[in-house]
């Protein structure tokens, strides 16, 4: 299987291409990356592109699997504080949608809103869930896209979950800037 980029898409980060060209050279095997890197510097769009490749590729199903940190959390806050009778049930559902299925991106972890202590512990749950789903299923693939360096990362999450994280992820730091900026001419007076 071979992976397709855009000509010229992140030049200014050969290794983190050369790595995911590598994993998709075996299907069969699953990866687990954690893209670091400012705002803008095409994170989200490689984990984009990744999806493309495997629903083009036959190995995963085309369906919903880019999840957003902000919306899912939006989400589980609308649902505890609904009238909402079955609140477990709808609970144990939107963190199943991240922690027990076969593909999955996780975009933007720790832009969540709020960003309390409430919410690290809700995606900390989430993603130990995961790492137990990864334990049983070596097949699976996870992209975490995040802002936050590394002991930023700790801060919010603990070292527990970086711990574990780091155990089964491969840890990719984007070194570009955000390509939002290039080319932006700024007209004055």
């Amino acid at each position: 299987m071979t992976f397709d980029l855009p000509k010229g898409f992140q030049d200014k980060n050969p290794n983190i291409l050369k790595k995911v060209k590598e994993d998709f050279k075996n299907p069969d095997k699953g990866f687990h990356y954690l893209f670091q890197g400012s705002v803008g510097c095409g994170k989200t769009y490689l984990a984009k592109l990744i999806a493309h490749n495997l629903i083009k590729s036959k190995i995963v199903e085309p369906k919903e699997y880019l999840v957003s940190a902000r919306k899912t959390y939006s989400s589980f806050l609308e649902t505890i504080s609904s009238s909402y009778t079955d609140k477990g049930t709808a609970i144990a559902k939107l963190k199943r949608s991240i922690g027990s299925v076969e593909f999955v991106i996780l975009d933007d972890l720790g832009d969540e809103k709020p960003n309390t202590e409430a919410s690290h512990e809700y995606f900390s749950s989430i993603l130990e869930d995961r790492y137990d789903y990864i334990g049983k299923y070596p097949f699976a693939r996870t992209i975490i896209t995040t802002n936050l360096k590394s002991q930023d990362f700790i801060n919010a999450y603990g070292s527990r979950l970086f711990d574990r994280i780091t155990d089964i992820f491969t840890i990719m730091k984007f070194k570009e800037h955000s390509f939002r900026q290039e080319n932006k001419s700024v007209v004055e007076g």
